[in-house]
């Protein structure tokens, strides 16, 4: 499997373009999505190393420590740029293994763990937040 067919989204942009050959020294398309250069980067990564793997070798020890360490970014910013760009570029693969990283990340975290993981500032008054864990903590059980 090539490279851009990794990216359902842009294999279908250069069909519908009727592109065979991509000339690099001209932009053929802008993506309608802001992203940074560095995470565009991070995809063509995932999909130029998802483009030379046999089955096997997908389902192996190696590539689960490969896929780990990928996605093993220096803050969550990246990671979710990146889960965002899987998404918009339908890059299945990287959007199922991103979405379960951050999964893993948020397992059995407290409420004050996750804003901080999500970066989202508390808006309840004190008052409020004792009264809705008190309306919840049947779920805290």
């Amino acid at each position: 499997m090539d490279v851009i067919s990794q990216s359902k989204t842009i294999k279908n942009m250069l069909t519908d373009l009727l592109i065979d050959q991509v000339d690099e020294s001209q932009p053929a398309f802008d993506l309608p999505i802001e992203l940074p250069a560095k995470t565009i980067k991070k995809v063509l990564e995932w999909c130029t190393h998802q483009a030379h793997l046999t089955v096997e070798a997908a389902k192996s020890e190696e590539e689960r420590v490969w896929r780990q360490n990928f996605l093993a970014l220096p803050d969550n910013k990246e990671l979710f740029e990146l889960v965002q760009a899987a998404n918009y570029l339908d890059v299945s693969d990287l959007l199922s293994s991103g979405c379960k990283t951050i999964s893993n990340h948020i397992k059995g975290k407290t409420v004050e763990e996750l804003r901080a993981f999500f970066n989202i500032e508390n808006d309840f008054t004190p008052e409020e937040e004792a009264r809705i864990r008190a309306e919840n903590a049947w779920c805290e059980m």
